[in-house]
């Protein structure tokens, strides 16, 4: 279980560095995301095109779910421990209602 959630960490956290690099410098130079000239080069985020924009957003959008379900579901692995306590199980309750919420 440890791994598990070190894995998903180091994963997630790439991930999220990866598109907010996608995000903050989608156009190259950057200058050219409020100023457009002929020498600029814009893809996905910097509204290049419909299509670029709407293939990054549905990567980042599945892929956001994705890891969403992975990070609600890794706690569920706990409910099957023998001999839970109480006090443990309204902890995990109280997770999953704060990460529905």
């Amino acid at each position: 279980m440890r791994w598990l959630c070190i894995t998903l960490l180091v994963v997630i956290s790439l991930w999220g560095l990866g598109f907010s690099i996608a995000g903050w410098f989608s156009c190259n130079p950057p200058s050219a995301y409020w100023s457009r000239t002929a020498e600029s080069k814009c893809y996905g985020f910097g509204f290049s095109d419909r299509h670029s924009f709407i293939a990054m957003f549905q990567a980042h959008t599945a892929t956001n779910m994705f890891f969403d379900l992975a990070v609600f579901a890794t706690p569920l692995v706990l409910f099957r421990t023998p001999n839970l306590k109480w006090k443990s199980i309204l902890a995990l309750i109280g997770v999953f209602t704060f990460g529905a919420v």
